[in-house]
């Protein structure tokens, strides 16, 4: 690994992936190639070694062998499935996930979880499982229709005020936040 690492250093890019290839260690040294891969542009080349690594040495993400079962599986078995992993692939330039959509090497940033939370919204719909909103926002709930609507009554009072709601924002206004 040290070899292909210094010539990495010094640029010799496909010198290192000779070097890596030799490695023992299969899992590190494919993800060193597929590293080096993308410098080099050859980005279907690096995403299969991206998927060799992450088959090796997992950590916290899915085998790729075992989103493949999966999506066999919700395929034979007429099952929705709501595929992240080609989801990731399709939103990251050339397919290749990562600063741009995960904060380290398995939890997703903000914009990542955008995105997935809108393929899950959108397979959501295509599926009919819920349906479809007009894009027209909806107009704005009053406190008293939120606590109703996710039966909060516990912060009521007999009266039918919410005093710790009321309590709380007392305190902000004083503090010259909210309104």
């Amino acid at each position: 690994m040290n070899a292909g690492d210094k010539l990495r250093d010094a640029d010799d890019l496909d010198g290192a992936i000779a070097a890596y290839a030799q490695s023992r260690y299969t899992a590190f040294a494919a993800w060193r190639i597929a590293m080096c891969l993308e410098r080099l542009g050859r980005w279907d080349q690096a995403r299969t070694f991206y998927k060799i690594y992450t088959q090796n040495n997992p950590l916290n993400r899915m085998r790729p062998s075992y989103n493949d079962f999966l999506r066999a599986y919700a395929n034979d078995e007429k099952i929705v499935l709501i595929d992240l992993e080609h989801a990731a692939e399709r939103a990251a330039e050339h397919g290749i996930p990562g600063d741009d959509l995960f904060f380290d090497f398995c939890h997703m940033n903000w914009p990542g979880y955008r995105k997935m939370s809108e393929e899950v919204v959108d397979v959501l719909i295509r599926e009919t499982i819920v349906e479809g909103r007009s894009p027209e926002p909806l107009p704005r709930p009053s406190t008293d229709e939120i606590i109703r609507a996710r039966h909060w009554e516990i912060l009521t009072d007999l009266g039918g005020e919410y005093p710790l709601y009321r309590k709380n924002q007392s305190k902000a206004r004083t503090k010259g936040i909210g309104a």
